[in-house]
């Protein structure tokens, strides 16, 4: 259950971090399963993944889609109650996921021979909730959106 102060923050930014809501294990194979998805993504391999046009006329890898077909924890840490229950309260409404996708960022540093299990930190692709939360056809009730 979220506090005022939680649901405050996320009307007025359009986002919230919940620490510590997916960890142990399941964060554990979360983290792996995310990076072999992006490590396909990034060289290009398998099905399902997504490119835009650089500025530069490359293509750069942005999004896979089909995240509950790939391996089950993905289709788990999206139905984990808390989260649900979170989400429901910063919605204001009832609501349910309809589709999946990982929405990724790459960092300007990153480059495809980097594998996942070989990136820093810094240069580490930004996962957040973006995949959870990509295709909840849901604002967060902010003036901005």
């Amino acid at each position: 259950m979220l506090t005022q102060e939680q649901l405050d923050f996320f009307h007025t930014t359009g986002y919230l971090i919940m620490r510590g809501l997916i960890g142990g294990r399941e964060l554990a194979v979360l983290q792996e399963q995310a990076d072999q998805v992006i490590a396909q993504g990034l060289a290009r391999q398998g099905e399902y993944h997504l490119y835009r046009n650089s500025a530069d006329g490359r293509k750069t890898y942005w999004r896979s889609e089909e995240m509950w077909q790939r391996d089950p924890i993905f289709l788990a840490v999206t139905v984990h109650p808390d989260l649900l229950e979170n989400i429901g309260q910063c919605l204001g409404q009832a609501f349910y996921p309809w589709n999946d996708s990982l929405v990724v960022k790459v960092a300007q540093a990153l480059h495809h021979r980097y594998l996942p299990g070989s990136l820093r930190s810094r240069e580490r692709v930004c996962l957040g909730a973006s995949w959870l939360s990509s295709r909840w056809s849901c604002g967060s009730g902010s003036k901005n959106d």
